[in-house]
C-alpha cells in the first residue's frame, strides 16, 4: 500500500472532488481535519485499500507535523529503523485492522515530533 501525504493551497472542504476518467478512481472518506486533512484512498477491491492521499493545506498545522515526522527520518537511520521495525510488528499484529496499526504508531509519532520542537 502506497500512503502519500501532498500539499497545496485552500479548497472547497464542501465539494467533492470529480472522478478520474482513468482506472484510479478515487474514493473521498471526507475531510478527518487535524487527524489527517482530506482522505482519498482507492481500493484494489472492497474494502482493500491500496493508497491513501492525505490533502492538507501547505504551511497548517497538519503539513508541518508531516514535514517534520519527514525530515526527522531522513536525518537519522536508526530513527529509520526503529519506525520500520514497528511498522512491520505492527502490520504483523494488525494484518486486517488498519485502523488499530495507524493509532499504533500515534505514540511514536508524536515522541519524534516533541523532539522536534
Amino acid at each position: 500500500m502506497l500512503t502519500a501525504n501532498t500539499g497545496g493551497g485552500s479548497w472547497n472542504r464542501n465539494e467533492k472532488p470529480q472522478k478520474s476518467q482513468r482506472p484510479l478512481t478515487p474514493l473521498t472518506r471526507g475531510d478527518l481535519g487535524h487527524d489527517g486533512g482530506y482522505l482519498l484512498v482507492n481500493e484494489s477491491e472492497a474494502g482493500v485499500c491500496t493508497v491513501h492521499v492525505h490533502l492538507v493545506q501547505h504551511g497548517d498545522s497538519q503539513w508541518q507535523h508531516y514535514i517534520g515526522f519527514r525530515d526527522a527520518l531522513r536525518r537519522d537511520p536508526k530513527l529509520r529503523q526503529r519506525y520500520s521495525r514497528l511498522k512491520r510488528r505492527l502490520a504483523r499484529q494488525f494484518p486486517e485492522d488498519r485502523e488499530s496499526y495507524t493509532n499504533s504508531k500515534t505514540a511514536f509519532i508524536l515522541e519524534v515530533l516533541k523532539e522536534e520542537a
